[in-house]
């Protein structure tokens, strides 16, 4: 069978149920054919019929897991524990061992610590070495309500919250690093993410067939269900041929409005962006501010304070930069080279009026096409 723990979730209190229902349905949905069970802050998992679990590595993929291992399953019984730690050292013969005894059972008639010295004591004397500071095989013994776990091995998981836990929010989602490991993050905090991507390619096969449905496929590995909404560049770039330096602002401005109006009309609760303060002009904090005036919407930026190559490395842990890096002719890369890295909201503001950007974001926002993933 398989323990699966959980760490944050076990802060949560009287919401704390609702917490872990979540994240058993998010473990059914990845692990078929297994009954799950509850039990003392663990969470156990069987395969059906008598079966074998499937790929239950995935557990690696699913926020709100924080370890898992696979353990065997024993009865309420002094000697059984002893019968089983035995077999365990005598197959894997280590110079020498620990005992990690847990007893969320308080009425079993002996104490953790009582427990481990027992056992210990007793694999001592049949000619096995204990040191309790540098063991060569640490043995973990759970007492739980109504049976016993023994494990050897944990698992490392990614912790936070399960997905659905936290909210709808639209995650806007470009061809480069950053975008991606920004929705990641925000799934880590339980959040539900969407995406909407703004493309420059001719038509909406051009975009099928290119790397961004990639990313959205591989993010659903850790982010669960998401949907992915194609917008077009084109009318957005007729209107700004001739805005040269503030080009790029007003991409950034149109892309919030847009995404402003979407996600109203849809539900969401924020917008998430990929944004890192000073990495790139448009994302210093006079420009942010400035795109994001008026903006009636929370705005996310999960990023903001990291490192480039802290990004990278998130990136390649969600499976996301191999992908990121493939040739792509995503809208930044076709507007303004030398774009200013200061704008007031003012002069922003008359920009928009000049380029009826209320009327492009409308003719847009009826052109949104919604991509299967």
């Amino acid at each position: 069978m398989l323990l699966v723990r959980y760490s944050e979730i076990g802060l949560k209190g009287q919401n704390r149920g609702v917490f872990e229902k979540r994240l058993i349905g998010n473990i059914k949905r990845r692990l078929e054919n297994v009954k799950i069970e509850k039990n003392f802050g663990s969470i156990l998992i069987r395969p059906k019929d008598s079966g074998k679990l499937g790929n239950f590595e995935t557990l690696r993929d699913i926020f709100g897991v924080a370890w898992f291992a696979e353990a065997e399953e024993i009865e309420l019984s002094e000697s059984k524990i002893k019968s089983t730690v035995m077999k365990i050292l005598k197959s894997k013969k280590p110079k020498t061992f620990k005992l990690f005894v847990s007893r969320a059972n308080k009425k079993f008639r002996k104490t953790s610590v009582e427990l481990a010295k027992e056992i210990g004591g007793f694999c001592e004397g049949k000619g096995f070495d204990v040191d309790l500071e540098k063991p060569v095989l640490k043995i973990f013994i759970d007492v739980l309500n109504r049976q016993v776990l023994i494990y050897t091995e944990k698992q490392q998981g990614l912790g936070g919250l399960p997905v659905g836990t936290s909210g709808k929010v639209l995650c806007l989602l470009s061809g480069g690093i950053d975008s991606p490991v920004a929705a990641a993050l925000m799934a880590k905090r339980g959040c539900t993410i969407d995406f909407l991507h703004f493309y420059a390619l001719r038509n909406l096969d051009e975009v099928r067939k290119s790397k961004i449905p990639k990313i959205a496929t591989q993010l659903e590995k850790f982010c669960g269900r998401s949907r992915l909404f194609l917008a077009p560049f084109l009318d957005f770039q007729l209107a700004v041929l001739e805005k040269g330096e503030y080009e790029l602002q007003l991409f950034r401005r149109f892309m919030l409005r847009l995404a402003e109006k979407f996600a109203r009309e849809n539900n969401y609760a924020a917008i998430v962006l990929g944004d890192n303060l000073n990495q790139v002009a448009s994302q210093t904090l006079e420009n942010m501010t400035a795109v994001q005036a008026e903006v009636g919407i929370p705005i996310f930026r999960p990023l903001l304070t990291f490192d480039k190559e802290e990004i990278i490395n998130l990136a390649k842990k969600f499976g996301t930069y191999s992908i990121s890096i493939e040739k792509y002719k995503d809208c930044c890369s076709i507007i303004a080279k030398k774009p200013k890295t200061t704008i007031k909201k003012e002069k922003l503001f008359e920009l928009e009026k000049e380029i009826k950007l209320n009327a492009i974001v409308e003719k847009t926002f009826s052109q949104i096409a919604k991509f299967e993933i």
